[in-house]
């Protein structure tokens, strides 16, 4: 059995902006980073550029694993945008919780590939809850060459 040993770089966890926190790690620094449903309180605009930096501050080989909500997700239907693929749900698990972007399939190779990098598993998971509504999640795995 393999014991894994975590070190803080810096120690403590950080509060603020997303990408302005990201800036402060040097380029190579992580094997991984992982990204459970935060990127789609994000724009897709800006969703890209966290991912583009995030990628930057991989080790080579490293991997980068992202959740976010699919389109299919309850509360996403029958709302109008108010950017690219982002609402404010008023139904679903997003409810009242403020801006939300939803993910296409299309969506995903526009955010996550880059020159330095491939997708190298896309997974679509469904949670079908009792009351007949739908949550759909991607889960993106992205390694850095």
């Amino acid at each position: 059995m393999k014991i894994c040993q975590i070190e803080l770089v810096g120690g403590g966890v950080f509060i603020g902006d997303y990408e302005e926190q990201l800036l402060e790690f040097e380029n190579g620094l992580f094997d991984a980073i992982v990204d459970v449903e935060s990127l789609c309180c994000n724009s897709f605009e800006k969703s890209k550029r966290i991912i583009d930096i995030s990628l930057e501050k991989l080790k080579t080989g490293g991997k980068m694993f992202s959740q976010t909500f699919s389109e299919k997700t309850w509360g996403f239907q029958d709302i109008l945008d108010i950017e690219y693929h982002a609402t404010y749900p008023n139904e679903g698990p997003l409810a009242s919780k403020g801006y939300a972007r939803y993910t296409t399939r299309e969506d995903i190779e526009k955010l996550y590939k880059t020159n330095n990098s491939v997708i190298s598993n896309i997974e679509l998971c469904e949670i079908h809850q009792n009351n007949g509504k739908l949550i759909s999640e991607w889960i993106i795995e992205i390694e850095k060459l």
